[in-house]
């Protein structure tokens, strides 16, 4: 790629993966295959041993009024959701500060 801003754009996404994958501090595991949906989560670091789905009900992820909190999710296989489910932002969370890590694939359902 000889793009100027697609190349600024793969450096920015090399640094943000290296970033997820090397944080530690504040680290909660959840276990094996995690089901989010039904959940209501604060910020923070939420790893998982296998997959992370969103099956059985809606996610809220509520910033708590910090506009700056950090939602990561990281997962060594996948990521899947059913049709009809949503990750809603409550507290003043930012589309912008979350992330998504998974080591093979992320399935969204229709």
């Amino acid at each position: 790629i000889n793009d100027a801003s697609a190349i600024q754009a793969r450096a920015a996404a090399v640094a943000a993966l290296t970033d997820i994958t090397g944080r530690v501090d504040g680290e909660t595991s959840l276990g094996g295959v995690v089901e989010l949906g039904g959940r209501t989560l604060c910020p923070g670091l939420y790893t998982s041993t296998i997959a992370m789905q969103i099956i059985s009900g809606d996610l809220i992820l509520d910033a708590g009024g910090k506009r700056d909190a950090l939602f990561i999710f990281r997962m060594p296989t996948t990521l899947s959701t059913s049709a009809d489910r949503h990750v809603i932002l409550a507290g003043g969370a930012n589309a912008n500060n979350i992330f998504w890590s998974t080591g093979t694939a992320a399935t969204f359902a229709a």
